[in-house]
Order: C-alpha cells, then structure tokens, then sequence
C-alpha cells in the first residue's frame, strides 16, 4: 500500500468490483472532514465531464465508485490516489517550527512543504 506514515490512503490490494461498483476500503484512520475533502477534490477534478464513472461515494471506512467501465482502471485510480494525497495535505498537522529550513518567507515555507509532500514514502520494514 503507498502511504506515508500517518497518512489516510487506499487499500488498492482489497479492491472489489461487482457489477461495475468498484469498492476499496481506506487504510488509516481517516481525520474528520477526510471523506468530505476527498469528494471536492473528486469533483473538482472531474468537473468537466471527465469522470470515468457515474457516480462516487467516500466515507471513513471505503470509497465506492459506481459505473466504472473496463479500461479505465488506471484514470479511476489516478483520480482517486490524486485526491487521497490532497485530502491527506490538507489536514496534515502544522510542522513543529524546528522543521523549517531556513527562515524564508510564508509563501516560501508553504511552496517548501509542498514540494516535500511529493517524496516518496518510506519502505515498509515489514
């Protein structure tokens, strides 16, 4: 499963699909307002008619995505992990002070922060 420690993310591995209702369960915890902000970010980046689906559920426990159609796998997981990644940035806790580098600017620290929420995540020990 990609995700940082700590992060809310999908469990691609127990995915299940069932008369064209892909259903994944999220692996985490899920913060309050998690679901939610996944869904905006969802329909945002789908909001010109480019969702390779009909319709999508989150909730805490598992994202449900209705009408998916042979072929579009990978858009539907890259629209999905797209959203699961901002979702998690969003409501990450603020970093302690002693993390910055540097003593730039607002708009520098947040590019900073930005930039490092696209590292990979750290190998699983398991």
């Amino acid at each position: 499963m990609d995700r940082r420690q700590g992060d809310t993310g999908i469990d691609w591995a127990s995915a299940e699909v069932e008369d064209a209702v892909l259903t994944v369960p999220v692996a985490g915890e899920a913060p309050e307002g998690w679901a939610e902000r996944v869904e905006r970010t969802v329909a945002r980046l789908t909001d010109h008619g480019g969702a390779p689906w009909e319709a999508f559920e989150v909730t805490g426990e598992r994202i449900e995505v209705t009408g998916v159609q042979p072929g579009t796998e990978g858009d539907v997981r890259h629209v999905l992990d797209a959203a699961v990644t901002q979702a998690n940035a969003d409501l990450a806790p603020e970093q302690d002070a002693s993390d910055e580098v540097g003593s730039g600017n607002q708009a520098d620290r947040e590019m900073a922060e930005e930039f490092r929420s696209f590292a990979d995540p750290p190998a699983d020990d398991d």
